[in-house]
């Protein structure tokens, strides 16, 4: 695993590719919010992803970042922004994602 330096208000990726060729991809930060366990609401969820899309996972989120940063002045919160969204997204169009895992 790779050993996290920073101050607990950076957004950090933990990236620990796995013989399997597998990522762990871990986020944690909370970028213009309140820092502390306590202060956090929600449930923190690790998920096991192919190399290629933890990469591609990491390139939207930086895309993202520079336009809200352009918009806001501010870094895009990764928890409550980023991965909140596209949880949102997900489950938004299930449908789709039915078909994209073959259940339809």
């Amino acid at each position: 695993m790779v050993e996290d330096q920073s101050d607990s208000s950076e957004f950090v990726w933990v990236n620990d590719t796995q013989e399997s060729g597998q990522s762990h991809v871990g986020v944690r930060g909370t970028v213009g919010l309140p820092t502390g366990g306590d202060d956090e609401d929600g449930t923190a969820v690790q998920m096991q992803l192919p190399d290629d899309l933890a990469e591609e996972v990491i390139s939207l989120y930086d895309e993202l970042d520079g336009d809200f940063y352009e918009l806001y002045g501010e870094r895009l919160e990764p928890n409550q922004l980023f991965w909140a969204s596209g949880v949102e997204v997900m489950l938004n169009h299930v449908e789709e994602l039915r078909d994209q895992i073959g259940l339809r």
